[in-house]
């Protein structure tokens, strides 16, 4: 397997936050399509909607208020399956085989989470994982991290309101991977291309907006040193073990399969290490950060990876 597509897998797997990954063929014995279907979760209760709209309020309220608006047109639709709950374990089942009996192989679903916590996460937490036959059908997620506002029977006429801001601190995004490896990485029906666990990012703007910086980038990914500032000025070092350990991982495997696939960046990792007198950690950093940076402009300025860049800027070291 050549280098680009080793580091593909790694940032299935590791780089969390940072790739939503391009579904390609998976292994010559698995099928070569794997039909995948988007679920925006919006048919059971949930506490913020309690308090933004009315108690009880689900979407199921503006199908039912649908009203036809030319001659012909049929409204309200009634669902055929009825005005269900899918935070219902026995109703998600009904989905996930019908689903599965017609060819889908997966659910991605919308899921959020914000500064203050989870939102509209019951039908996956209560009715997928409860249900039943969650074996028929594997699940995904994508952090749908965009901000919130309340258009739910929105009327034109009226300004729109922010409810739930989609950037978040990178205390909250310590939270979210922790609790995606935990919760649902580690289940047996989570979607896996070649062994490793699907995750995408609906806005990788706004999860940038978090770290406006590459330095703020690098030292959330305990590659560097980062700074505390008060009132504007430098009040001391952040310590090794603040940021995330998933992203220092993620990036010190990449400088691994670097070194080890690419042509040119092994040997220039080995002049490097010399240059070091020897320090295989030190040198193995540079080649974790070049990679890093890499990853930092090419989702900030939607551009592809450049392998010549990286190989000119360690040959700059």
């Amino acid at each position: 397997m050549n280098f680009f597509n080793r580091m593909r897998q790694v940032f299935v797997w590791g780089a969390l936050p940072l790739m939503a990954v391009s579904l390609s063929q998976a292994a010559t014995n698995d099928p070569p399509i794997t039909v995948a279907a988007y679920y925006y979760p919006c048919e059971h209760t949930d506490p913020r909607w309690d308090k933004a709209k009315y108690p009880g309020f689900t979407e199921w309220d503006l199908i039912r208020k649908a009203k036809p608006r030319f001659p012909g047109h049929q409204q309200p639709k009634v669902p055929v399956w009825g005005y269900t709950d899918e935070a219902d374990p026995k109703v998600m089942a009904q989905k996930i085989g019908t689903a599965a009996d017609y060819g889908v192989n997966a659910f991605i679903f919308d899921w959020y989470y914000y500064d203050d916590g989870p939102y509209l996460e019951r039908a996956l937490d209560q009715g997928f994982l409860g249900a039943t036959n969650n074996n028929r059908i594997q699940f995904a997620l994508m952090w749908a991290n965009h901000d919130w506002y309340d258009i739910q029977g929105y009327n034109p006429a009226d300004p729109v309101k922010l409810l739930y801001p989609g950037k978040v601190t990178a205390a909250t995004w310590d939270k979210i991977t922790d609790l995606i490896i935990a919760r649902y990485f580690k289940h047996p029906s989570y979607w896996k291309i070649e062994g490793k666990p699907y995750f995408s990012i609906y806005d990788i703007s706004v999860f940038l907006a978090s770290f406006p910086t590459v330095k703020d980038f690098l030292s959330y990914c305990r590659l560097v040193k980062g700074t505390l500032a008060s009132a504007g000025k430098i009040k001391g070092l952040r310590g090794a073990k603040l940021g995330n350990p998933y992203l220092r991982w993620s990036f010190g495997e990449a400088a691994v399969i670097a070194k080890r696939d690419h042509a040119v960046i092994g040997p220039l990792a080995q002049r490097l290490e010399a240059r070091m007198n020897g320090n295989k950690f030190k040198a193995h950093t540079v080649v974790a950060i070049k990679l890093a940076r890499a990853v930092y402009f090419m989702l900030k300025r939607k551009t592809v990876f450049d392998p010549d860049r990286l190989v000119a800027a360690l040959s700059r070291n």
